[in-house]
Parts: structure tokens; sequence; C-alpha cells
């Protein structure tokens, strides 16, 4: 449903597990911020092939992380500053995560973060409060960029 995004930040948000592979379906995304989550294991080649000619990526922000690995396209995208990899858990690379920290996270059993905020759609206007609303379901299709909720 976010094929026609230009930028998805979904940066801090305590999503955890691999980038899913329907990510390379992005087409359309310019930038793309996932940092600052528990993502782990490969950096899909698929992904990065984005930024190539027949995509638009510009800007991929997997920092702070725990992925272990990246490929060919990927590695291109390091060398042109189109992707950040800092603060994961890539052998060889510079500016990671210390071995230990990565250690610790990949012998963790992993689930889903506890929730510990809730987040409520504010209801459609109303000139009546004590009425019911009548809620309306929204073309989600339309939107061209997306952005994270914060706190």
């Amino acid at each position: 449903m976010l094929n026609k995004a230009a930028v998805i930040d979904a940066g801090k948000n305590q999503l955890t597990g691999p980038i899913p592979s329907s990510f390379s379906c992005l087409s359309r995304v310019e930038q793309l911020n996932l940092a600052g989550n528990c993502l782990y294991g490969r950096v899909p080649d698929t992904l990065c092939r984005l930024a190539g000619q027949a995509g638009h990526l510009g800007n991929l922000t997997l920092r702070g992380n725990y992925f272990t690995s990246v490929g060919p396209a990927c590695t291109a995208l390091i060398k042109d500053h189109v992707l950040d990899v800092n603060n994961n858990c890539i052998p060889g690379f510079a500016n990671q995560r210390r071995p230990a920290e990565c250690v610790a996270f990949q012998s963790q059993p992993k689930k889903c973060p506890e929730v510990s905020t809730q987040v409520s759609w504010p209801a459609a206007a109303s000139t009546n409060a004590a009425a019911p609303v009548e809620r309306k379901a929204r073309d989600y299709y339309s939107f061209l960029t997306y952005a994270s909720l914060r706190e």
C-alpha cells in the first residue's frame, strides 16, 4: 500500500525483525528512514537496488539497528553515502556497535515489545458531542508521504 510513498520515516519506533522483502516494491521512495529500531539480519540487496537506474532512492538510513551483513548493491550505496549503516553489527565495517553488545542482542529471544502507550485516532469533528460519530474509511492510496507517529 506504500507503493506511491516518496518519504517513509519509521525511525525510533521499536520495530523488530528483518526488513521484509516487500520493501523492494517501494519503487517511488526517495527517502527511507528505519534508524534506531531493533531490525536485524541481512540488509536486502533488493532494497538497495531501489537507488539504481530505475529507482528514486536517494537516502536510506539504517543506523542504530542490529544488521549483520549487506550485499554488493548495498556496499555501493555505502560508498556513495546514500546508505548509512553506522552503529550496527556488520563485521569489518567502521563505526559499528561493540561486539559484546551485538552478541547480547543476538542471544536474546526475539519478541514483540510491550506496548507502553495507547494510540487513539482523533474522532471526526462533530457539532453534537453526545451523538455517536460516524467514521469514514480513509483512502490511504491518495497519500504521497508517510511519517511515523511520535510521542
